[in-house]
């Protein structure tokens, strides 16, 4: 799974996110029950690198005034059902607190967990999987 070539196209990017708090995991408010946290991110528009991306959805649409600056490429996971790729990036501002992030319209809940609170979701498979696989590599890579 940890490679940065991929065989299919980047059509979305997420991070893995550490501020002072804990790691910053959100819900879209679209997504049916049960509750699945996720990394913030979102999709690749057209004309658009992957980092360029990661900043719109970051510091615009899901996390607004998170800073990116830090980001450093984790991995590309390929889905091979789908016939696409997802970027993951890992980014750690211990310095900033969430709460001067703003959920931005797509996201209902917003927050940071200690890691122990993320163990437990992690075992809970409270997290959507691909996005655990992403926490671990970042945890093993990073920390």
């Amino acid at each position: 799974m940890e490679n940065l070539k991929n065989l299919y196209p980047i059509t979305a990017v997420f991070a893995v996110v550490m501020v002072k708090e804990g790691f910053v995991l959100v819900h879209d408010k679209d997504k049916p029950a049960p509750i699945l946290y996720k990394n913030p991110g979102g999709m690749i528009e057209p004309g658009e690198t992957p980092f360029q991306a990661l900043e719109r959805e970051l510091t615009k649409e899901e996390c607004r005034g998170l800073p990116v600056s830090s980001a450093k490429e984790l991995f590309v996971a390929d889905n091979h059902k789908r016939g696409y790729s997802v970027m993951f990036y890992f980014i750690s501002e211990p310095e900033f607190s969430v709460a001067e992030i703003e959920a931005g319209g797509e996201v209902d809940i917003l927050k940071a967990v200690s890691r122990k609170e993320l163990e437990t979701m992690l075992a809970y498979g409270d997290i959507v999987p691909q996005h655990a696989a992403a926490i671990g590599t970042a945890l093993r890579k990073f920390l």
